[in-house]
């Protein structure tokens, strides 16, 4: 029976690249098209909605008829029991971060389960009611719209556990493109990505002149001043973020890096701003960059001109009618010009220039690596002169696709055969100091018993936190796109268990 079980898991099978990436990239763009669509579905007037479909349809059936194959890959070793562990690995992964509400939930889960409450509670557009107006709901929306529809079927608690399913499968597609970019399909590569973070306990030793070790490392510098999250972090706390920065980042790298095509990657970056605002703001220097390094006359198709146009127009029209209660200000009026000048690029060198020190070597043979390479860096370095939102949410999410393209780096140094075993040994080791930062993230969920934080509305929480999901029903948006607000009392809520 085990020799059995063994030769099962010792084989595996040989799949065409062709093939594999037109499937790879079939699904990512469904997976992100389709929030887009259940958006664009119930929050527009139907001839709007009929109209965008359309484009959008239309737009997504030109970017899968673009032909892409990774250079000097012709046929992928597809292995079963490399595959059943990298699941595995996800599946833990995922259950850890509290999607599904399996175990701990980190505190920004009160928020999202309130929100995710009301989406299937309320119609769409969902309003709510605020010193006698309505007000609508306005936010990065796209990870929850898929769950909210299902929970308008079935019920809160099935909802929640689609949106773990949905986590894990959208964490499948990123490793996935991870292997396609990097050419390595490892459980030593995922790991990696899972564990990447900057050296926050060196921090932490640099500001409290001890090794203490504090329940949120990322905050060494000050609450609310800086901070580039681990990707543990992002998944434990921001999925909706996270999720859809990796996804899109990782196929505009392999579209305009890899395969040097510049067809589609204004349309992918488009269907990003539904995701999160603060990712398309992260990947426009790469976008900007791409435009730069491939041939201009290539972008000039129906998906980066009409599909991306629309799209942009009309999300953009969307979070136009936000409250807009955040200001953009210049980081030392928090923290004070002398602490900034000091602590900026300590921060800078423990958080990205370490890592990307050791990518120099890259670059002395790639030009197109190198310019992405240093567009990140320069681009890190610039968003910590700002604060935007009280707890500086610019500096945490818009870092997101370049930090991600530096963890992409990493692996592929630690791939070369060129690269000394030395050099290899010192990045383990920045490694593994990082890993302090995911590892109290996991010690947090293994060590807190099971909390069911009752998803209430948006509307009961305090002022502070909820003005960052109301909008105006005087917008553009509102006034003319979107279908009209009837004052329908919210609906008795659905759920298949009581909720203590």
């Amino acid at each position: 029976m085990y020799k059995g079980i063994s030769k099962f898991f010792s084989v595996g099978i040989d799949i065409r690249a062709k093939s594999l990436i037109f499937y790879l990239r079939l699904v990512s763009a469904s997976y992100l098209s389709i929030p887009i669509i259940i958006f664009l579905v119930s929050y527009l007037r139907p001839i709007y909605s009929i109209i965008l479909i359309l484009i959008l349809w239309y737009s997504l059936y030109l970017f899968l008829r673009t032909e892409l194959v990774p250079p000097n890959k012709r046929i992928v070793r597809v292995s079963f029991l490399k595959e059943s562990g990298i699941l595995l690995i996800l599946i833990l992964f995922v259950i850890l971060s509290g999607a599904g509400n399996f175990m701990y939930q980190n505190f920004d889960y009160i928020k999202h389960n309130a929100m995710l409450s009301d989406m299937i509670n309320r119609d769409f557009p969902v309003y709510y009611e605020d010193n006698g107006k309505a007000v609508p709901l306005v936010y990065y929306i796209a990870y929850y719209l898929p769950a909210s529809v299902v929970g308008k079927l079935i019920g809160f608690r099935i909802a929640e556990i689609f949106i773990f399913f949905w986590t894990l499968l959208g964490l499948w597609f990123i490793v996935a493109w991870i292997s396609v970019i990097t050419g390595k399909r490892a459980i030593w590569a995922v790991l990696i990505f899972l564990f990447f973070s900057g050296l926050d306990i060196i921090g932490n030793i640099f500001q409290n002149h001890t090794f203490v070790i504090t329940d949120h490392l990322e905050w060494w510098v000050g609450r609310f001043i800086w901070q580039f999250s681990s990707n543990a972090t992002l998944l434990f706390w921001v999925p909706q973020h996270a999720l859809g920065g990796w996804l899109i980042s990782a196929m505009i790298i392999f579209e305009s890096m890899i395969c040097k095509n510049s067809r589609n990657f204004v349309f992918l970056w488009a269907l990003s701003p539904l995701w999160s605002v603060f990712i398309s703001i992260g990947l426009l220097p790469f976008v900007l960059l791409a435009l730069f390094n491939n041939k201009i006359k290539k972008t000039r198709t129906f998906q980066n001109i009409v599909g991306a146009g629309t799209l942009l127009s009309v999300v953009g029209l969307f979070f136009l009618s936000s409250n807009g209660s955040s200001q953009l200000s210049f980081i030392w009026e928090s923290l004070g010009l002398g602490k900034t000048l000091l602590l900026l690029p300590l921060f800078f060198m423990l958080e990205a220039g370490a890592y990307i020190f050791f990518m120099r070597k890259i670059c002395r043979t790639n030009k197109v690596y190198r310019s992405w390479l240093t567009v990140s860096a320069i681009f890190l370095f610039c968003i910590l002169f700002l604060k935007f939102g009280a707890a500086n949410d610019l500096v945490m999410r818009a870092s997101i696709p370049a930090l991600f393209f530096i963890c992409i780096s990493v692996i592929m140094f630690m791939d070369s055969k060129k690269n000394r075993s030395l050099e290899k040994a010192a990045l383990i080791a920045l490694l593994v100091i990082g890993a302090f930062t995911p590892i109290m993230e996991m010690q947090r969920s293994l060590s807190t018993p099971k909390n069911d934080i009752h998803p209430d509305s948006i509307q009961a929480m305090e002022q502070g936190l909820k003005e960052q999901y109301l909008g105006r029903t005087d917008s553009f948006f509102f006034k003319y796109l979107a279908k009209q607000h009837h004052d329908d009392k919210e609906k008795e809520p659905i759920y298949l268990y009581e909720i203590k």
